[in-house]
């Protein structure tokens, strides 16, 4: 994952695994989105249908910033009837603190444009 590394979903101590998955072309469900990524072959997906539900919480974390570097840049793309939230933190050394958030589908249909996003 490019430096990036899935982690245990923490909502509960004994919790399952809620695991990213790298795709490529359409995801395997009927009527969500994207049709293929943004960029290059791959992109990162995470089934949000039965039977992940919506109290499922999934990680993926970098630990490779560099102090000066303030901020960071994605796409994304949230077309399906059962999307839940997008979320990025920042950890301070100490305590994760939320600094940005998006819920809900976003994306009109599959082949909707992703969406660029900077997070300061």
């Amino acid at each position: 994952l490019g430096g990036w590394t899935a982690t245990r979903d923490t909502s509960s101590p004994n919790a399952s695994r809620f695991d990213w998955d790298r795709r490529a072309g359409n995801t395997p469900s009927w009527y969500t989105g994207p049709e293929r990524a943004h960029e290059g072959e791959f992109y990162l997906y995470l089934e949000t249908s039965y039977p992940n539900t919506s109290d499922k919480i999934a990680y993926v974390e970098s630990r490779d910033f560099e102090e000066a570097v303030s901020w960071v840049t994605f796409h994304y793309h949230m077309y399906g009837d059962q999307m839940g939230t997008l979320a990025v933190e920042a950890f301070d050394g100490s305590t994760w603190k939320q600094v940005w958030t998006i819920s809900g589908q976003r994306h009109a249909n599959h082949s909707s444009a992703w969406t660029r996003k900077q997070v300061n």
